[in-house]
């Protein structure tokens, strides 16, 4: 019972990680339930996390994360004990990536959802949406599902920017990057980030050009 106990607890420092995260969550795409935060119905307290004393929480997570990314096509989350699911129910739906059903909805609601899938439009809605928040990512994987070769590509290209901005140390390898970038983008048609990633490379002639050019 005291390890039960225990484990209910640790659940909590989901609620610190929370915290931490972007307050811009509102996800709406695909047909999922935007919930705001004031009409969640459960709250639970924040609770530091400590990878020397949560243990058995760090080996429910990989149970969890296993059964999220398995899924081919919806993931359904129940737990009768309202103190355990609290803090991962308040994430999920402070993200927007939940659609809440209810006992009280009727098995034809339930019945609904079992027979729902994912067409390559609702993927790529939900692709823009992770673009649009700058999970690359994530929205590379949607795309792939919708089949927008375009919309990959210009995925592939931010996160080559975002690789080449994280390096520090030789200016060699930092220019390579950008340079990589920048091809990348241009292949998108998108000349604006095409101009970040020369600056970037410190390549005046190449930017020069560029501009030059739309202007004509």
């Amino acid at each position: 019972m005291s390890i039960l106990l225990q484990a209910l607890k640790e659940w909590r420092v989901v609620g610190t990680y929370e915290e931490k995260q972007d307050e811009d969550t509102n996800v709406s795409s695909t047909g999922i339930a935007e919930i705001q935060v004031d009409n969640l119905e459960c709250k639970a307290r924040p609770l530091e996390f400590n990878p020397d004393q949560h243990q058995i929480l760090i080996s429910e997570f990989k149970y969890l994360y296993t059964a999220l990314t398995r899924a081919r096509v919806n993931v359904w989350l129940f737990d009768e004990n309202e103190e355990a699911r609290a803090p991962m129910f308040e994430y999920f739906q402070k993200r927007g990536v939940v659609d809440v059903k209810h006992v009280e909805d009727g098995m034809a609601s339930v019945e609904a959802m079992f027979a729902q899938k994912s067409g390559k439009e609702e993927w790529k809605k939900q692709g823009i949406s992770f673009y649009g928040k700058g999970k690359w990512d994530l929205a590379l994987q949607c795309f792939g599902m919708a089949d927008e070769e375009m919309w990959m590509k210009k995925c592939r290209a931010h996160e080559q920017a975002a690789k080449a901005a994280k390096l520090t140390g030789e200016h060699r390898k930092v220019k390579l990057e950008f340079m990589k970038a920048a091809h990348l983008f241009l292949q998108c048609d998108m000349k604006d980030e095409v101009e970040k990633c020369l600056y970037h490379a410190r390549e005046p002639n190449l930017l020069a050009k560029l501009r030059e050019n739309l202007r004509m």
